[in-house]
């Protein structure tokens, strides 16, 4: 299964269907099942450049977890990556509620679509890689949502 690796708080954030958009600097053009992977990076080095506002915000869509409380070096949760979307002002100007704090949505970026979304029951302990990457492991089957 194809896997992306996220930095911590935006795996969380993303796995428990609070943040509806991955941004990346690249496109990609593969649709499909998505394990969404937790980096080993500590959440303290991932928000050293992050405006204050933007982590406020994921403290309050996260609380009462705190930062220190999540869960590194793993997959979290599985997604189907259903498309990729060019980031422009028009675009940035519609996102909902605060999505806008969740993700870097400056033009010429790209806004990956994620649905049916689903945190593992249990994070699987899993080493990352950069880009896309292939996880070989088994994952527990999810029931899917609205279903």
């Amino acid at each position: 299964m194809k896997a992306l690796s996220l930095w911590q708080p935006w795996a969380t954030l993303l796995c428990a269907g609070i943040k509806i958009f991955e941004t990346r600097s690249w496109q990609t053009r593969y649709r499909g099942p998505i394990a969404l992977h937790a980096t080993r990076l500590p959440v303290e080095r991932a928000l050293r450049e992050t405006p204050l506002e933007k982590v406020l915000a994921m403290r309050r869509a996260l609380a009462p977890v705190s930062f220190s409380q999540l869960p590194t070096g793993c997959i979290l949760g599985v997604a189907e990556l259903a498309g990729c979307l060019p980031v422009d002002e028009a675009f940035a100007a519609a996102l909902p509620g605060d999505e806008r704090y969740f993700g870097d949505f400056s033009p010429g970026r790209f806004a990956w679509v994620l649905q049916n979304v689903q945190m593992l029951p249990q994070p699987i302990p899993a080493r990352g890689w950069q880009g896309l990457w292939n996880y070989a492991g088994a994952l527990p089957l999810t029931e899917k949502k609205g279903g």
